[in-house]
């Protein structure tokens, strides 16, 4: 019980994330018990699909392409995917920004 837990009692994947958290935490000099990286992206993902309406091309703009060439000409002339792009950059500059 150095870290404060019990490790007897918990699960493996209890134990994977606590070590991965503490990890973490150590790395960005952080005191135990900070925000977690995983948790803040899955925020980050949560709020782009609702605000996108998913996380799939076709979920988001309602289109499948059949290549490469079609779907670069559709994002280089989509306001819409412009707009979700910089949007996405921003909050994950936001969530790294929450850890340091």
């Amino acid at each position: 019980m150095a870290t404060g837990m019990n490790i007897t009692d918990m699960s493996y994947f209890q134990k994977l994330k606590s070590s991965g958290v503490n990890r973490v935490n150590i790395l960005l000099k952080k005191p135990l018990g900070g925000p977690e990286p995983f948790a803040i992206g899955q925020n980050v993902v949560q709020e782009f699909r609702e605000r996108a309406a998913g996380t799939e091309c076709h979920e988001i703009i309602g289109r499948t392409f059949s290549d490469w060439t079609g779907f670069q000409e559709h994002m280089s002339s989509s306001d819409k995917c412009a707009e979700l792009i910089e949007y996405a950059g921003n909050e994950a500059i936001r969530a790294i920004k929450k850890l340091i």
